[in-house]
């Protein structure tokens, strides 16, 4: 196994050395370790915090037939990741990540859990929610890798 090490200084060319197996096997230990520290405190988090689950790749139909009504489809392709894919593509959304449906004040909400969120992507949202007829929701409180991702939700208006 070869691993590149930079010096202090960019004059310097990256060296190359070759690691025993002693070496590898406390390599190996190490990320497996630092692993298993960020899977526990991931966890934690979920306790503390208490976010619903996220149903990844799940497309409520509800939200898929707003997004056809007002974006169509592409190919006649209508499953609902083909139509929030053909939406994304059309609108050059890019606050799409981590995304599915969980359940929020008892009904099911699609969610996305992108790392940040820009004042532009946020208008996205609030402009294709108007256009669709939706609600949304932003929180901190995320299900995938909680403290660093952001949570929207977006759901139908309740009844009234």
């Amino acid at each position: 196994m070869l691993a590149v090490f930079s010096g202090k200084h960019l004059a310097d060319r990256p060296k190359f050395c070759k690691f025993n197996k002693k070496e590898k096997h406390m390599i190996i230990k190490k990320s497996i370790s630092q692993e298993q520290e960020d899977v526990d405190r991931e966890n934690e988090a979920r306790r503390l915090l208490q976010p619903s689950e996220v149903n990844l790749r799940h497309i409520p139909n509800w939200f898929r037939k707003r997004l056809m009504k007002v974006y169509g489809c592409e190919h006649g392709l209508r499953a609902g990741l083909d139509v929030l894919g053909h939406a994304r593509r059309v609108n050059d959304w890019t606050w799409l990540d981590h995304r599915g449906s969980t359940t929020w004040r008892g009904q099911t909400a699609f969610v996305s859990e992108p790392y940040n969120l820009t004042a532009g992507e946020l208008q996205q949202i609030a402009d294709m929610c108007e256009r669709c007829g939706l609600h949304y929701h932003v929180s901190a409180n995320s299900w995938w890798n909680p403290g660093r991702t952001i949570r929207i939700l977006i759901f139908e208006p309740e009844e009234e």
